[in-house]
């Protein structure tokens, strides 16, 4: 019995390697972060703290819901700032716990919550690093399910160019962790129709509200600036 348990979990663990190997940019696996200094300013109100998930906006009235995937070995509560400043534009935004902070443990986990929101007419995917790679990855699968996806530092190893999804992907033009080689090689990998959004002096780690992450450049503009010019993007991306 014990030969066979350790068998399965040498089995899982080549699976992982594999998949890390194959479709994870390695960059993203390695969000060794500082905690921040001082609290966020934001105002973190109108939020729902599940066991699987931090809900942001009114399930009751949203009609549009934003399914979004941390970044590597970042916690998913460690993005309000950004999330809320989008749920704060009318739209319902679900930041998905994830085991051991590693997206690729549950790619699916996004079904929980298009089954468990059944008011919610329109749904869109994404995330940040890592866990916009894999939002692509199940973006790809359940095509006819989403309306689109949205990318923060990410790309997609997956062909998604002729699926029907709106796709935007935004980034900071001082990222140090997005491999930005990897990046415009698989451009072709989105549809034709993709938005860019480049935001001028925004790096990695302020999307996120994790402290600063191990090589990542300096941003010169503030995180509430960058947060703020990210969901200014997303909102007019989404009500186009």
């Amino acid at each position: 019995m014990k030969k066979r348990i350790i068998s399965i979990l040498t089995t899982i663990a080549l699976v992982v390697t594999m998949l890390t190997t194959l479709i994870i940019p390695a960059s993203a696996l390695d969000a060794s972060v500082q905690a921040p200094e001082t609290a966020s300013s934001y105002c973190l109100s109108n939020i729902i703290d599940l066991k699987d998930s931090v809900v942001y906006g009114d399930p009751e009235t949203a009609t549009t819901g934003y399914i979004f995937y941390p970044g590597g070995n970042v916690s998913y509560k460690d993005y309000g700032p950004l999330l809320m400043a989008i749920a704060q534009k009318g739209y319902l935004v679900i930041s998905v716990r994830m085991p051991l902070n590693f997206a690729i443990l549950n790619i699916p986990a996004a079904t929980i919550f298009t089954n468990r929101y059944k008011n919610i007419d329109t749904w869109y995917i994404g995330g940040h690093s890592l866990g916009g790679a894999m939002s692509a990855v199940y973006a790809g699968l359940h095509a006819r399910q989403l309306e689109g996806l949205i990318l923060f530092a990410a790309y997609s190893t997956s062909d998604l160019s002729n699926k029907d999804l709106d796709v935007l992907s935004i980034y900071g033009s001082n990222d140090g962790v997005l491999n930005m080689e990897k990046y415009e090689s698989n451009r072709s990998n989105l549809p034709s129709t993709a938005v860019e959004v480049v935001i001028e002096g925004g790096n990695h780690c302020q999307f996120g509200d994790y402290g600063f992450q191990d090589g990542d450049n300096e941003a010169t503009i503030s995180a509430a600036e960058q947060v703020a010019i990210a969901a200014d993007a997303v909102g007019a991306f989404l009500t186009k």
